[in-house]
């Protein structure tokens, strides 16, 4: 849970200081470490959308 919280006040902060570009990064991070906490966090359809979200826009 201090992981999540350390990440949630560097978004604070990456967000105040207009920084968007990093926000993604942030977010995948938070993410990762989520599933690894809770096995049920996740499902088929997330993952789906997780993975189309990561994708490199053209």
């Amino acid at each position: 849970m201090h992981k999540l919280k350390e990440q949630a006040i560097l978004m604070k902060g990456v967000l105040l200081k207009g920084k968007l570009n990093e926000i993604g990064d942030l977010l995948d991070y938070r993410w990762q470490y989520k599933r690894q906490m809770a096995k049920g966090i996740t499902n088929p359809v997330m993952e789906e959308i997780y993975e189309t979200a990561k994708k490199p826009k053209l």
